[in-house]
């Protein structure tokens, strides 16, 4: 013969489980935050760490080749869309 439905289990399980999804999340745990956004949160990041930003122009360069090309040899990668528009 089988088991039977163990009610005030499933019972007690279903009330856990509604009263989990009925609570808001109103801020991110603090952990959560540092792993998303690592540079914002002021600890990790200072000024002397913000990278130098430029201006670049290229002519007649594959936009695959270029794009690579700003991220060899850095920790950094690339991903670029498929359909890349030329202005």
């Amino acid at each position: 013969m089988g088991h039977n439905d163990p009610v005030e289990v499933k019972q007690a399980l279903n009330e856990a489980a509604n009263q989990a999804n009925s609570k808001s999340l109103d801020e991110l745990p603090p952990s959560v935050n540092a792993d998303l956004m690592p540079d914002i949160d002021g600890v990790e990041g200072s000024s002397s760490t913000k990278l130098k930003r430029f201006r670049v122009q290229a002519n007649n360069v594959s936009a695959k080749a270029f794009f690579a090309s700003l991220v060899q040899g850095t920790e950094y990668s690339a991903a670029i869309h498929l359909v890349l528009r030329v202005a």
